[in-house]
């Protein structure tokens, strides 16, 4: 089965791994605060794993 990642669907076979068949994860594309206050919500679900 496949995955998404960076909003493109990926074959099995083309999921990024490392020498030991392990998946590799992408780094996090988020390191800073966000400057505006009480701009954003944050929503959590947790009905989903």
């Amino acid at each position: 089965m496949g995955m998404m990642i960076d909003g493109r669907w990926v074959a099995e076979e083309d999921i990024p791994r490392d020498k030991e068949g392990r998946f590799v994860r992408l780094e996090a594309a988020f390191h800073h605060r966000v400057g505006e206050p009480a701009r954003y919500h944050l929503y959590v679900s947790l009905a989903c794993p």
